[in-house]
Parts: C-alpha cells; structure tokens; sequence
C-alpha cells in the first residue's frame, strides 16, 4: 500500500471483526528495523484508528574477522568501545552488527580470556558486502 510523504496510509479495516495491520517488509529499506510489523484491531462503526509503527534506522555490518596470523576467528564475543554488544562471531568468522550508531572500535572476546581489537575505520553500512577485518 503506497505511503503519502510522511509515511502515512489509509486502509479499509471491517468494523466489529479483527482485522490484521502489517507491514510487507519486501519494501521496506534494508536499514530500517521496527518494533512491530503487525497490529491486530477490532474497530466500531464510522471508528478511525490510528497505528504506529515504530522504527530506527539502523546501521548493518556484514563481517568476517580474521587473527593477527591471517586467519578467521571461530568465535567470539565482540562489544563496542561503550560496551554495548555488537554480535557473536560464528565458526567462519562471520560478524553480523545491527548498530544504531557507528562504532568507533570492536573488541572481541576470544576465549581463555584473550581479547583483540579492530578498528572500523573505512567499513561501509548498510551496502549488503562482506568486508574483511583483522583483529589484534
């Protein structure tokens, strides 16, 4: 359903029975996240309502960190500069982050208490390619 410039829609919902609100998320931007896709309501007669889905654009990183030797990292725990959780590192290497602001550094947490560090400086969000990284 199209969108006026604002992002807001009108629907014909049936009065007195549920109706399903959602999203087709086939057109929505691949930096957008919302809170909810879908609203379930049963309007009164002549009723008017009104939905809000909420949403944050988010910046999306598709990673794969290798050690100081060259070679992919098999798992791990990597954090922000803040401290605020970035994702866990699968067995190939692969880091998938979903930040609402850009990070400035990543550290990982490698196990037996061994931790390296990367910087993001020069990786680009939101473009859907993996980009190397090495953390020391």
């Amino acid at each position: 359903m199209p969108t006026n410039r604002d992002g807001n829609t009108v629907v014909w919902l049936s009065e007195y029975s549920e109706n399903n609100i959602n999203i087709n998320m086939d057109n929505v931007p691949d930096d957008m996240e919302f809170e909810t896709t879908s609203f379930n309501v049963v309007p009164t007669e002549k009723a008017m309502v009104y939905r809000k889905f909420g949403f944050e654009n988010v910046l999306r990183y598709i990673l794969r960190v290798k050690n100081a030797q060259g070679n992919y990292l098999t798992g791990g725990d990597a954090k922000t500069e803040q401290g605020l959780n970035a994702g866990f590192i699968s067995n190939n290497g692969v880091l998938l982050m979903n930040m609402l602001a850009e990070p400035k550094a990543v550290s990982v947490n490698i196990g037996n208490g061994k931790q390296c560090r990367f910087s993001t400086a020069g990786l680009k969000a939101n473009t859907n390619k993996v980009q190397e990284v090495r953390c020391e």
